[in-house]
């Protein structure tokens, strides 16, 4: 699975749907962070409804250029709804460490992560697609 990553550098969020709203001053909006974030995963969750039901699937992830890919069976159910258009959301996080304190009650998590909404992806329809990708770049 692709799709265009529209992560343009703006010091902002680029809407008020992705903005931070706690701790916002943590929050990193720049083309290559977002792409480090990216490039530095293997493991992503795709997350979508079906049916009035959510689900989320762990799966691989990749990047080449603006494009990011997915794992996924072509006979699965995430792909077949995914090619009917149907919205997603596609996050990838790393967990840097947990911060502990004296104070059983103050523990928190030091990660990065990417949440972005998607949708339209495009299905890349044959492993061989891959391999031709991956042997321009080489």
């Amino acid at each position: 699975m692709s799709e265009t990553v529209d992560t343009s550098a703006k010091t902002g969020a680029p809407s008020d749907r992705t903005r931070l709203r706690r701790y916002n001053w943590l929050a990193t909006y720049d083309r290559d962070t977002i792409n480090a974030i990216i490039d530095a995963g293997i493991v992503c969750q795709v997350g979508y409804v079906i049916d009035g039901m959510p689900y989320v699937t762990p799966t691989n992830h990749w990047r080449i250029d603006d494009y990011i890919y997915w794992h996924g069976s072509s006979a699965s159910r995430m792909l077949k709804h995914q090619q009917k258009g149907i919205p997603v959301c596609f996050t990838v996080t790393h967990l840097d460490g947990i911060v502990f304190s004296r104070e059983t009650t103050v523990v928190s998590g030091r990660k990065r992560h990417l949440i972005s909404w998607l949708q339209n992806v495009q299905s890349t329809s044959t492993p061989a697609d891959l391999i031709e990708i991956a042997l321009d770049l080489l």
